[in-house]
């Protein structure tokens, strides 16, 4: 494992499981097939209450899990632009959601 993916571990088990459920309440908004990003999804990780730091290791968890992947072009990982007033252009990944 990298030391990104270690942290992420750590940072998902350190979440309450009322979060990871939120959090999953949220993902299964999204059709299956479809794709997404943390952007398009942050009014409703805003309104489930999911904490801005939590994210990455929720979303990273959710992937292990099988329920989202990343979409791909190529063999390259489709990404957009942050959104979020901090990110200072930094890219999110695109996901398709998978179950």
């Amino acid at each position: 494992m990298s030391a990104k993916t270690d942290g992420q571990e750590v940072s998902a088990s350190a979440l309450s499981a009322a979060t990871w459920d939120n959090f999953r309440r949220v993902l299964e908004c999204v059709p299956i097939g479809a794709m997404f990003t943390v952007n398009g999804l942050h009014v409703l990780l805003e309104m489930a209450d999911i904490p801005t730091g939590a994210r990455g290791a929720l979303f990273a968890r959710a992937a292990r899990a099988g329920m989202m992947r990343p979409a791909m072009s190529g063999p390259y990982t489709l990404m957009e632009p942050s959104l979020g007033s901090s990110a200072k252009g930094a890219g999110v990944r695109v996901y398709r959601r998978a179950s």
